[in-house]
């Protein structure tokens, strides 16, 4: 199975900041998305960084992938956590 593994924001436009462990969004996700490929559980795993946001589509589409995961990191009010997954839902693969 081929993954995607799309790490979100980037380092000119990091994303949410932690303010206590003074981390922003890109910064976790791009350690994580390494640390996820160092396992070496996912033989056809290829992290995606964001160019622009309109060409994001495009770069993971070239990659004709099974599957697309998109790490984030929520923030929505400071106290926010768990998890949470979003799916296309009309896709019969999704």
């Amino acid at each position: 199975m081929k993954i995607a593994l799309v790490i979100g924001h980037k380092k000119a436009r990091p994303g949410a900041c932690n303010k206590d462990a003074g981390l922003c969004e890109f910064e976790f996700n791009e350690k994580l998305a390494h640390d996820i490929e160092s396992k070496g559980e996912l033989e056809d795993l290829h992290i995606v960084y964001r160019r622009t946001y309109s060409k994001l589509p495009q770069d993971i589409n070239n990659l004709k992938p099974d599957v697309a995961v998109s790490l984030h990191c929520n923030a929505f009010n400071e106290k926010a956590s768990g998890s949470e997954v979003l799916y296309y839902y009309s896709s019969v693969k999704g």
